[in-house]
């Protein structure tokens, strides 16, 4: 249903073509502040990602199971269970993804990577050029910076004071 709100609300306000009419945020709701504007994914050449699009990290969506995983990526270089988390993590090359009841749960790219891919896109991990393809995030959190689409959500993790990224998660929004 909300899915449909949204199509409507936005095919209303793309019809009119007014410079003037009210600019609209994610959720629908009107929005006045100029630093939240931006649609929070846009690909690198400007246009902007379907909404209702999965995301993916690296190649991983979050219904992806571990078979299509392996299939994906090959066998990681280590599996280990994390007591924690109470998820099967796989250990790749500057990237882990968190494995529960063959669902997963969590993709986290590590720092080490130096970029990495959102739907097939590569973004330089560094904060500036995040900004400019993601926009402005939809909340600033004390470890990093989030931005929501549908149930899922991008987290940059970083440390605030020094501005470098700490890693990069996909999960679905109602985990946080």
């Amino acid at each position: 249903m909300r899915t449909i709100v949204l199509l409507l609300m936005t095919m209303l306000l793309s019809t009119g073509g007014e410079a003037d009419a009210p600019v609209v945020s994610f959720a629908g709701i009107p929005d006045n502040d100029a630093a939240y504007t931006a649609s929070p994914f846009r690909l690198l050449n400007d246009r902007e990602v379907v909404q209702d699009e999965p995301m993916s990290l690296n190649g991983v969506d979050l219904n992806d199971t571990k078979t299509e995983i392996v299939h994906k990526l090959g066998a990681p270089a280590a599996i280990k269970d994390d007591p924690i988390q109470h998820v099967t993590v796989l250990h790749y090359d500057h990237m882990e993804i968190g494995i529960d009841y063959d669902r997963t749960e969590y993709v986290h790219v590590k720092p080490s990577a130096g970029e990495f891919q959102l739907n097939g896109q590569p973004v330089p991990m560094t904060i500036r050029d995040i900004h400019a393809f993601l926009g402005q995030p939809d909340h600033a959190a004390e470890d990093g910076d989030v931005y929501v689409r549908g149930n899922e959500a991008l987290k940059v993790f970083m440390n605030r004071d020094s501005g470098h990224i700490t890693g990069i998660d996909l999960f679905f929004s109602h985990i946080e």
